[in-house]
């Protein structure tokens, strides 16, 4: 949805910035969204009770949020 509104708010964008370096902008703000998504998964092991399965699931995001975040700090250091 974040990708159909860059691509159709771009008349609205400012010139000097090129449509490669919005798109990057977007995959950007994608990338905080879904790090921030799989912490709150990974936090449900402290604050629900799951099953094993679930655990090791919520373990798991929690620690694929780690690897989210890292290629956004990539990512924005690239922008930069």
């Amino acid at each position: 949805m974040l990708y159909e509104l860059i691509l159709e708010g771009e008349p609205y964008w400012p010139e000097d910035e090129s449509i490669t370096r919005q798109e990057l902008q977007a995959v950007h703000a994608d990338l905080l969204h879904v790090r921030d998504f799989l912490r709150c998964v990974g936090r449900q092991v402290e604050e629900s009770e799951l099953s094993a399965e679930d655990t090791r699931l919520a373990l798991f995001a929690a620690e694929i949020a780690g690897a989210v975040g890292r290629v956004a700090d990539a990512l924005e250091e690239g922008l930069a």
